[in-house]
């Protein structure tokens, strides 16, 4: 019985940690399909995005689970369109 307790216990925290990386993943593949649309940016906002974690990119703001509430890219002169995978960014609550 205290052997399935423990096994039911780490199954539930691995899989707490693939739904975290999944979303993880996720968020930085919106992210980069928004950057793939934007066909000018003067300031090369964008430039350090595909680095490390999504959640050090430049404007871009995470809760402490990784997941993306604010992107600001305000006063950046970047031209382009928007792409559709932005709404992946469920918890996004600023753009």
């Amino acid at each position: 019985m205290v052997l399935t307790f423990v096994s039911s216990f780490f199954l539930s925290l691995f899989q707490q940690l693939i739904d975290g990386l999944t979303l993880v993943c996720f968020a930085a593949l919106a992210l980069m399909k928004f950057k793939e649309r934007i066909e000018i940016d003067p300031f090369g906002a964008l430039v350090n995005w595909g680095e490390l974690s999504h959640c050090s990119w430049s404007g871009v703001v995470c809760s402490h689970d990784g997941r993306v509430v604010i992107l600001n890219l305000r006063d950046l002169s970047l031209q382009g369109t928007l792409a559709p995978e932005l709404g992946n960014l469920t918890h996004l609550k600023s753009l």
